[in-house]
């Protein structure tokens, strides 16, 4: 038996250190997301290994034995209150659980760290395969940044990207190489106080992992900030959506939802970001981990995340300035990921750092042993029977789950490669393998619309295809709802919905009503949307409902002030009602606010002379150069018939 533990305490020891190395560099091109996913999976897993060795070791001693240390018992408390969070606010509890930055992240942060303290473990091996993985990737990161690997791949386009990282993205990179500087300096410094090889190896080694990983900085910078730089929600705004969310008391208690931060962000967001480059992105994460937190588990899970946070820091302040100077570079690492884990959004790596420094930060922890005998004969039994089934249930769901992500990306690939049969196919295969995901069912929606469009349009539509179209109609409309029965309050699942029955105002009797009654749905959960007042604007022309389309451009215009598309359709709507003046005017306005080496100038300027060629000099403005990048002009479609006579849409799904 002593030969078994001792093999478990080994097999433990090994899968922390795989975990601390694998997760910078760890992607898997199978799913839909190769980074994240991955990296999540690759926790779970292991964790799952973790307690499976935990169960086997204390059957073997007849107890359970824990150690639970400050720093456990804060991330206890923090993984109990996420749960409790998840369950009271969350809409979705299985999309919330399984979410990158979900329930199940945190509870297995938590046993992770609580594991690994059993592993009999060797720091310096934990942060040597930290700083070896950093190395790695910044090593990727300069191979890259070169451009050499465009000229050798061919079959991997995602890796000819000169930005392309497998941390997911140069900024994450940029984030892990800052906050891994601290402690090769202290590596580099401590090589003084050894002595013969050891000393020279370890100031070799540190040497080149600082010049390696600062040279990854600068072209890591370079492309987050230059070559590739990315849309991101200011700091300001994340706290404006927060405070938003916190006016309803449920919300500031226990949260939106980890899978329902987009809701929260389009019902608080103010009007001003419809001025800025983000004006028409939806963000399913704040900027920051505790101003995530704090709107998505409210008041209980923000004040748990900070003490989790706090505590291996407090533990250290109470242990004297000698201490705290012998890991300084330790303790610098962990400041810095703080401030970074404020300003940018929590992408799991940078979870996944947090959660390996809390391992080194507990090396001088003493934690409090707790033991709970297990009865021999029955007692160990009754263990071994409920272990062994909890295990093959996670498993299982797990496994299920994961597959489910493969077979998505599957379907996307038959996109891809237009093959309509195959990816319907596999999508009717991931949403069998995990039902609870509104991302499946948005999907699901699309692939059913996409072949429904493409029977319609056929030259010659028999019966047969007349009874095709209305069958993938129905599904289609009943997967949107089924996305809105997951997040009710999601504008993303109100105006898929809404663009469904768009797209079949030319295909489907009273299409175009189900639209107006969508998109308002949706404006009532993103009352600051400009795009959504506009798609309204765009069915009430197809309707020709004038009036009604001129108070939605109307509106678009209002919420952005800039929405050159929005003054152009206006000038259209007006030339319908034969308003010249009107139409002029709003052209004019229109001029403004696009770029005037840009079709869309040239196209503007060229109806204002058809309009009055005299007045178009003196007219027409400079554009304003400092406007976000704008959709280009268009006005909406005829709304002609495309299957004549329309089909009726089937009663169910309306």
């Amino acid at each position: 038996m002593k030969l078994v533990l001792t093999s478990i305490h080994t097999l433990r020891h090994w899968i922390v250190l795989i975990v601390v190395f694998l997760f910078p560099l760890l992607f898997l091109p199978v799913t839909p997301d190769f980074y994240q996913t991955s990296k999540l999976y690759l926790l779970f897993g292991s964790t799952l290994m973790l307690l499976a060795l935990f169960v086997i070791e204390s059957l073997i001693e007849g107890k359970i034995t824990l150690s639970l240390t400050n720093t456990s018992k804060g991330l206890l408390v923090f993984a109990v209150a996420i749960l409790v969070s998840t369950i009271i606010g969350t809409p979705n509890i299985i999309e919330a659980f399984l979410a990158p930055v979900g329930t199940l992240l945190f509870v297995s942060v938590f046993l992770f760290v609580l594991f690994a303290r059993m592993a009999d473990r060797d720091e310096t091996r934990i942060k040597g395969a930290l700083l070896l993985s950093i190395v790695l990737l910044s090593i990727v990161t300069i191979y890259h940044g070169l451009n050499i690997t465009s000229t050798l791949v061919t079959k991997l386009p995602f890796l000819a990207s000169p930005t392309w990282n497998p941390a997911g993205s140069t900024q994450i990179a940029l984030v892990l190489f800052l906050a891994a500087i601290p402690l090769l300096l202290q590596s580099l410094l401590s090589a003084k106080a050894k002595r013969g090889q050891e000393r020279l190896t370890t100031l070799t080694l540190s040497l080149l992992g600082l010049v390696v990983v600062g040279a990854g900085v600068v072209f890591a910078a370079y492309g987050h900030l230059i070559k590739n730089p990315t849309i991101t929600l200011s700091v300001p705004t994340s706290i404006q959506v927060l405070t938003a969310s916190w006016k309803q008391t449920k919300a500031m208690l226990f949260g939106t939802g980890l899978a329902s931060y987009l809701s929260a962000f389009a019902a608080g967001k103010p009007t001003s970001i419809n001025l800025t480059a983000a004006w028409n992105t939806y963000f399913t994460q704040a900027t920051g981990v505790f101003t995530h937190i704090g709107t998505t588990n409210g008041l209980l899970g923000l004040v748990t995340l900070l003490l989790a946070w706090v505590m291996p820091v407090l533990v250290f302040a109470k242990k004297g300035v000698a201490v705290a100077q012998k890991n300084w570079g330790l303790l610098a690492s962990y400041a810095l990921l703080t401030v970074f884990m404020i300003v940018m959004p929590p992408a799991l790596p940078f979870i996944l750092f947090w959660m390996t420094l809390l391992l080194l930060l507990e090396k001088d922890q003493h934690g409090t042993v707790v033991e709970y005998p297990i009865a021999a004969h029955t007692g160990k039994t009754a263990f071994a029977i409920l272990s062994v089934a909890l295990l093959v249930v996670l498993v299982y769901l797990f496994g299920r789950s994961y597959t489910a992500y493969i077979s998505m990306y599957q379907s996307l690939v038959a996109v891809d490669k237009r093959d309509g049969t195959a990816a319907y196919q596999w999508a009717v295969t991931s949403l069998a393998q995990n039902p609870y995901l509104a991302s499946s069912h948005l999907y699901f929606s699309q692939i059913n619309l996409e072949i429904a469009k493409s029977l319609a349009t056929k030259e010659k539509v028999t019966e047969e295809d007349r009874n095709t179209i209305t069958s993938l109609i129905a599904q289609s409309i009943r997967e949107a709802k089924s996305a809105i029965a997951s997040h009710p309050t999601s504008p993303l699942a109100w105006v898929n919905l809404a663009r469904i029955y768009e797209t079949l105002i030319p295909i489907a009797q009273s299409a175009d009503q189900w639209a107006v009654a969508s998109y308002q749905q949706a404006a009532i959960y993103d009352p600051t949307n400009p795009l959504i007042r506009f798609a309204l604007g765009a069915v009430s022309v197809t309707r020709k409902d004038y009036d009604g389309a001129l108070n939605y451009f109307a509106q678009a215009a209002s919420l952005k002030p800039d929405f050159a598309n929005a003054y152009y359709n206006l000038a259209y709507v007006f030339k319908l009602k034969g308003d010249v003046a009107n139409e002029t005017a709003m052209l004019q306005k229109a001029l403004t606010f696009v770029q005037k080496d840009s079709t869309d100038y040239t196209k503007v300027k060229n109806e204002l002379e058809e309009l009055d060629r005299q007045k178009a000099a003196s007219a027409a403005a400079e554009p304003n150069k400092a406007n976000p990048p704008q959709p280009s002009l268009s006005t909406p479609p005829s709304g002609n018939p495309i299957i004549v006579p329309p089909l009726p849409l089937p009663t169910e799904t309306k």
